[in-house]
């Protein structure tokens, strides 16, 4: 008669290991796709400014079985790889992890929004970002910047100046920077972004947004 033999404290530790392992790379990769989706809404100073996308939490119909699945064959396998393999996953991850964060920061979301070479003259005082689902992106935020702003956004291609109607361009909710506009401000805008420019050149206040409105071709018009 066969009798089973109770498994030893090495196996149960090597799948107690291996489950282990499971766990913490669905951790891993879900805190990865969290940051790489994250909103913002920021005030200068915040050291956590960062709020979960709505496709994140959408997103999680999809995202988990597939996470899941990559988890699952991770602990599978994390008995059969060597050493130095069990090693660099999760040093793979911890990278993936760090790039996501580096990337979602206030100061490199500037740079995304309103360029590396304009971003190189200004602070940002105040960032809110979010996603309109169908629409994509959008970021509202306020500027301080030095001389060479305008300047710089002056040799820059794809900005060209306009002149809304003042009372139309709403510029934010905070009295303080309501008080920062006049009648003599500078607009210029992109094929996604809206600049404007306080007269005193200290300040600019911007909009960001995806959407792009259709044009009506000639025949159309």
């Amino acid at each position: 008669m066969n009798v089973e033999e109770a498994p030893t404290p090495v196996a149960v530790s090597r799948r107690l290991s291996g489950k282990l392992f499971g766990l913490l790379t669905l951790a891993a990769l879900e805190l990865w796709i969290w940051f790489n989706m994250v909103g913002l809404d920021y005030e200068r100073g915040d050291l956590f400014p960062f709020t979960t996308a709505h496709w994140f939490i959408i997103g999680q119909m999809l995202m988990l079985p597939f996470f899941g699945v990559v988890a699952w064959i991770s602990a599978l396998l994390f008995n059969r790889w060597p050493t130095v393999l069990r090693l660099l996953v999760p040093g793979g991850l911890a990278v993936l992890i760090g790039l996501a964060i580096h990337d979602a920061l206030p100061a490199q979301r500037l740079k995304w929004l309103i360029g590396p070479k304009l971003a190189q003259h200004a602070l940002a005082r105040r960032i809110e970002l979010g996603d309109s689902h169908g629409d994509g992106q959008w970021a509202y935020g306020v500027l301080q910047i030095d001389t060479a702003f305008q300047a710089t956004l002056l040799e820059a291609q794809g900005f060209e100046t306009f002149k809304p109607p003042f009372d139309d361009y709403v510029v934010s909710g905070s009295p303080e920077e309501k008080a920062l506009a006049t009648n003599r401000d500078t607009f210029f805008k992109s094929k996604r972004l809206e600049l404007r420019m306080s007269e005193d050149g200290k300040w600019c206040f911007f909009h960001y947004s995806e959407f792009v409105p259709r044009v009506a071709s000639p025949a159309e018009r």
